[in-house]
């Protein structure tokens, strides 16, 4: 009993960590297509196309070369994984995406910080989406924590 509870509650938490994953890549692309247009405008460069396509072609990429070795096992919640679309497989792609984006912007603004611009915005666009992108995926993830819970505590499926 205690070891289905514990599996139940790690696959909530697993797809609640997915919910958090996609929702901060996704912001983290639509706000790097708009600081690419910053960047563009004012000729600092490329720099934010290098997150936005990282975040666009690491998870298929991860998916291709893993694909053989996950293979499915017992499922407690089929029809919650089902509806948000959880594998362990799309799970670790994202996660393996969310920090190779996460690297690549701390080293942005390490380049920056000994390198800048003449604009105060143009040196602390890597900041603002690292830290977007950490407070989305931690704050999604939570809310989908709590949302689960409430949902199988007052049998609301």
């Amino acid at each position: 009993m205690r070891k289905e509870y514990m599996a139940i509650h790690r696959e909530l938490h697993n797809i609640a960590r997915l919910q958090g994953l996609y929702y901060a890549r996704y912001l983290l692309m639509g706000m790097s297509a708009l600081s690419l247009f910053y960047y563009l405008a004012h000729h600092y460069g490329l720099y934010c196309f290098y997150p936005l396509i990282l975040a666009f072609i690491t998870p298929t990429l991860v998916e291709l070369i893993f694909k053989d070795g996950f293979s499915t096992s017992k499922t407690f919640l089929p029809v919650l994984q089902e509806k948000y679309h959880y594998t362990k497989l799309r799970h670790l792609s994202l996660f393996i995406t969310f920090w190779l984006c996460n690297i690549l912007l701390f080293l942005w603004q390490l380049r920056l910080s000994f390198f800048s611009s003449a604009s105060w915005l143009a040196n602390h666009i890597p900041i603002f989406l690292l830290l977007t992108h950490l407070l989305c995926y931690i704050g999604i993830s939570y809310y989908y924590q709590f949302k689960f819970h409430y949902q199988l505590i007052n049998n609301r499926w």
